[in-house]
């Protein structure tokens, strides 16, 4: 069982590892968007957010 958990754990850190600069970039293109930016501020506002799209 330790050994099956090692070889999933293996996996997912590599895949995860190969794919970070991409999923870095595109995090990076979500957070500066207008329903990300109204999102964060209703959310700091303690209001439902107004979702444009």
């Amino acid at each position: 069982l330790a050994a099956s958990k090692a070889l999933t754990t293996a996996a997912l850190i590599d895949d995860f590892e190969r794919r970070a600069e991409k999923l870095t970039k595109e995090s990076a293109l979500l957070f500066v968007s207008a329903e990300a930016r109204e999102g964060m501020t209703a959310f700091l506002e303690k209001r439902s957010p107004n979702w444009i799209g």
